[in-house]
């Protein structure tokens, strides 16, 4: 009885074992089973930093989740292609892990980092380039399939050289921007830039006004993973009211493709005191109460002006219409 234990033991062993070697002869499915699973040997605690990994291989693309506290970074490896597979390359061993470099031919691999905000699920940066190489990492427990993975690579390559890419139909999930293409400048990149900045130089006006008081005040244009582009702002509000100083918090998510009109509006202080003026992003078929989505200025009421002449009113008109949005409707 104790034989045939040990030796449905071994054979369930040595069939695991079996399964999971790669040939000459194997599936394109088996190499790229291989793979994912050596690839998610790294998953959990970052070996350098108090972070989250998480690694995912389909074939022609690669993602690599890096979780943190305040943000998530996201590395996506994208249109890989197996025909011009080259050469592993090995980095040293460090921090009880190996770096292990798949080096192609070509510099066809599109690769996205992007860095996330948890809190609201939006993207503060993205770089975007392209590479003739991904990598994965490996504890050193797992240096003894080094070898099965060049040849998962090899077996891969002479799969896609025979039978065409196919992976083609593959996708990761990222989308891109979804910008309208409209003639003219500036670009997307250069409007966002130009907004972002003049927002940064501003963070930390105090718009003072007699008993209204905007104590903080924090904004910038972000995309989704799904390509939209959004304006966050958030702001601090102080009121004297009652004989106290009630403070309200607010936050503004807005999809700029659904920005239909962009409005000054105005929080007043006193009679003859000042202007607290800022923007409202009037979205196609929403509330027509006027919102304070995003202080700009603190101004004297004798000199209020036309706001829509201003530099950063046009940049965020200019956005809008780079990002798709609806026309209003007139008659």
């Amino acid at each position: 009885m104790k034989k045939l234990i040990f030796s449905l033991l071994l054979f369930a062993i040595l069939g695991k074992s079996n399964a999971q070697a790669i040939t000459d002869n194997s599936t394109a499915e088996d190499c790229v089973s291989f793979i994912n699973q050596l690839a998610q040997t790294n998953n959990g605690k970052d070996r350098k930093y108090d972070d989250v990994n998480y690694y995912i291989f389909k074939g022609s693309y690669f993602i690599h989740t890096r979780f943190s506290k305040y943000h998530d970074f996201k590395s996506y490896y994208e249109n890989i292609n197996w025909a011009d597979f080259d050469t592993l390359y090995l980095s040293k061993e460090a921090d009880g892990g190996i770096d292990i470099y798949l080096n192609f031919k070509k510099k066809h691999i599109n690769i996205s980092n992007l860095g996330i905000l948890k809190e609201v699920n939006l993207i503060d940066s993205r770089a975007d380039k392209k590479s003739d190489y991904f990598s994965i990492t490996i504890p050193i427990s797992e240096k003894g399939k080094i070898a099965t993975l060049e040849t998962a690579a090899k077996r891969l390559r002479q799969i896609v050289q025979t039978n065409g890419n196919i992976f083609s139909s593959q996708s990761s999930g990222l989308s891109p921007r979804k910008i309208k293409n409209i003639e003219g400048k500036p670009s997307f990149e250069e409007t966002v830039k130009y907004i972002n900045k003049f927002l940064e130089d501003n963070r930390s006006s105090d718009m003072f006004c007699n008993t209204d008081k905007y104590l903080f005040r924090d904004a910038g244009i972000y995309e989704d993973i799904d390509g939209n582009v959004y304006l966050l702002s958030k702001y601090t509000r102080e009121e004297h009211r009652n004989g106290g100083w009630p403070q309200t918090k607010n936050e503004f998510k807005i999809n700029l493709s659904k920005v239909e009109t962009i409005t000054t509006v105005y929080a007043t202080g006193f009679a003859g005191g000042c202007l607290q003026t800022g923007l409202w992003f009037v979205e196609k078929d929403a509330s027509a109460t006027p919102k304070m989505h995003l202080p700009l200025w603190n101004l004297a009421y004798d000199n209020r002006g036309d706001m829509k002449q201003e530099k950063i009113y046009k940049a965020f008109e200019h956005l809008r219409k780079l990002c798709g949005a609806p026309e209003p409707v007139e008659f």
